[in-house]
């Protein structure tokens, strides 16, 4: 792995030990009566994630930082004996497990290849013992985690084959369109049988309740795809349905095949409903919710039935509607008040289940409770090591756009400051079709114990919020997006929260786009505008994402609607900039090239603008690294206090 380098106008410089620790110690915005920690305890991988209990209860598997990278433990869930340790894979981090069943585990591999200067993404799916012996590549038939990595993606499960412990289903690259065909797996040996060809537009497939591959999805050529297997076995293109014309996805299968639960528009929002795939008609209405829309399903421990839903008002939440789960639930509640409290492995027969308790704050982790004797005990504690008097409350908070339309984010105050005056950081999201929400996050928490306000709008073409509010985004890159969050921006210093002299806007991937637009649309808004990963030439972003099955689908929106793309690509238009910039970018990431922020490092300093470039090696585009997180918020700490610090 590559060092991080900075570059300043005039100098480059390696990130040293000594750096590091004088800007640890470089004197900001004083937090009152909050304890400054130190910019590791926020650059720390959050710990225990994605925990789950083996399907007989004998293990509990999480994945825990060590070094700064991500490994799998596996431990006895009744305590005792010497933990199983899984490493990641020489530079291939480590992204999510599955059990398989009660001995074998399924561990997803990412590595980053660089192919013509462009840095591609592929995948290795393992399975190894719950003791660390007999590790596989499942697909590769190499004894060894030790493998090289190209090719393809090989880590789409469609089916764990609950009826075929050591088998499962899995979707790879066959043919020359990048349609996928589904074969049969044998997780111990690495055999593989065809259980359906490849046929045009699949990428993606679901399979039904009997193991059948049954629905498939993604792009063929300039167009989105669906196929059904019907009940005769032929296959039929549904994008000319009435329903998928609707917005409707399937996203899971009743018992019977010929029903499929879906997400897409009830009275405006998301809701859950069940198709007849044979008609094409609605057969009920499963729940949609007023205010927020519904994103999954929720099934048994069987799988096969249906039990709740979910979805985000401030955190998480699950609607069961089974009324055992919903007393279950309800004694987790009386166990956990004032949290957000998620089953994640429920096993009834046991009386046993594993809880994911949430807060705004650090207070996080996984419980196991107990219906029986009502026990609810911590089995893994996920929250940062931070302490309640150096954590910021992440408040909700709605303001109206220019044009009426109401606007939700989320406003983080630093301990024992009040609401008034406040140096403050405008953090729009990524994406942009997704949303913040309550949830603790380390960018927010780590400005905050700074002395900073942090504003996080949800501004149009977020999720979450109905169809019309996320529509209202599509080719609104530049536009009705970016004067949302400077309407909110405008509205933090009409309620005397925000010091007007002293607001910067910050952000990572879209979010990165929209602080660098912040700084060429009001530059007299912004003192300093940061991007993390960001989109700085759209053209050149365009073309690169159009190499890719489905990019000329997606880059129609990275448009303003009767704009030319230079219009609204900040490195097109970095005459309008004035304000001091930082540029953040890692090497290794294959979301966003990290060209993108040099090449605009060179031309704002070419032009005499005060900027900063920091590139890491190894963090990806969301910075999964540790050293990269470090380097991330050291130098955005240095930014901030030196432009709108005290």
């Amino acid at each position: 792995m590559g060092g991080i380098i900075i570059m300043n106008r005039g100098a480059v410089c390696v990130w040293t030990a000594i750096t590091a620790l004088f800007l640890m110690l470089l004197a900001s915005v004083g937090p009152a009566n909050a304890e400054r920690l130190p910019a590791e305890v926020f650059a720390k991988l959050p710990r225990y994630q994605q925990a789950r209990l083996s399907p007989g209860i004998q293990y509990l598997a999480y994945i825990f930082p060590i070094n700064g990278r991500k490994h799998v433990v596996i431990q006895s869930a009744a305590g005792g004996g010497d933990p199983t340790l899984v490493p990641p894979v020489q530079d291939a981090d480590i992204m999510w497990f599955r059990w398989a069943n009660n001995e074998r585990l399924l561990i997803a591999y990412e590595a980053t290849r660089f192919e013509r200067g462009l840095a591609v993404p592929f995948t290795r799916l393992m399975a190894i013992n719950a003791d660390g012996s007999d590790a596989i590549n499942v697909v590769r038939e190499e004894r060894a985690l030790n493998v090289v990595f190209s090719g393809q993606i090989e880590t789409r499960i469609v089916d764990l084959l609950p009826g075929e412990p050591n088998h499962i289903l899995l979707a790879l690259d066959t043919d020359r369109n990048g349609n996928y065909s589904v074969q049969k797996v044998n997780i111990d040996s690495a055999r593989q049988s065809r259980a359906e060809r490849a046929i045009s537009g699949a990428q993606n497939w679901l399979a039904d309740q009997q193991g059948v591959p049954r629905l498939s999805w993604g792009v063929d050529g300039s167009d989105f795809a669906m196929s059904y297997k019907n009940p005769d076995g032929g296959w039929e293109k549904v994008t000319k349905t009435q329903w998928y014309q609707s917005g409707f996805r399937p996203v899971g299968f009743d018992v019977d095949p010929r029903f499929v639960f879906a997400v897409g528009p009830v009275n405006g929002r998301a809701g859950i409903v069940k198709l007849d795939l044979t008609t094409g008609l609605t057969a009920e209405t499963i729940f949609s919710h007023p205010t927020v829309d519904v994103g999954s399903i929720v099934y048994d421990v069987t799988g096969r039935k249906v039990v709740g839903v979910r979805y985000t008002d401030h955190f998480e939440e699950t609607k069961y509607f089974d009324p055992s789960y919903q007393r279950i639930q309800a004694g987790i509640e009386q166990a956990s008040p004032g949290a957000t409290n998620r089953i994640v492995d429920p096993h009834p027969a046991r009386g046993m289940y594993l809880v994911h308790v949430a807060s705004t704050q650090s207070k996080t982790g996984y419980y196991i409770f107990e219906s029986r004797s009502r026990r609810f005990y911590l089995v893994a504690p996920t929250g940062q090591d931070i302490r309640d008097r150096a954590t910021a409350l992440k408040q909700p908070v709605s303001y109206r756009a220019r044009d009426g339309q109401l606007i939700h984010g989320y406003l983080t105050v630093p301990v024992g400051r009040e609401p008034q005056s406040l140096p403050t950081v405008v953090l729009p999201h990524g994406g942009p079709q997704v949303r913040d929400d309550q949830h603790y996050d380390y960018w927010s928490q780590f400005v905050a114990n700074r002395g900073y306000a942090v504003f996080q709008p949800n501004f149009r073409g977020s999720t979450g919020y109905g169809y019309a509010f996320e529509k209202a985004g599509e080719k609104q890159w530049g536009g009705v997006m970016q004067d949302d969050v400077t309407d909110g921006t405008q509205w933090l210093i009409s309620e005397g929260i925000a010091d007007p002299a002293r607001i910067c806007i910050v952000g990572w991937s879209y979010g990165g786009y929209a602080a660098l637009m912040g700084a060429v649309k009001t530059p007299d808004l912004f003192k300093c505008a940061a991007s993390v990963n960001g989109v700085t030439n759209i053209p050149s972003m365009v073309v690169h994402d159009e190499k890719f099955i489905g990019g000329t689908i997606w880059t129609r929106d990275m448009a303003l609607e009767g704009e030319r793309r230079r219009s609204i690509s900040p490195y097109h238009q970095r005459d309008r900039i004035r304000i001091p910039i930082l540029l953040v970018a890692d090497k290794r990431d294959s979301r966003v090239p990290y060209q993108q922020s040099k090449s605009m490092y060179r031309a704002l300093n070419s032009a005499g603008i005060d900027v900063t470039y920091i590139e890491t090696d190894g963090g990806g585009h969301s910075l999964d690294h540790q050293e990269a997180r470090l380097a991330m918020l050291n130098g955005l700490e240095a930014f901030l206090h030196r432009h709108i610090g005290r």
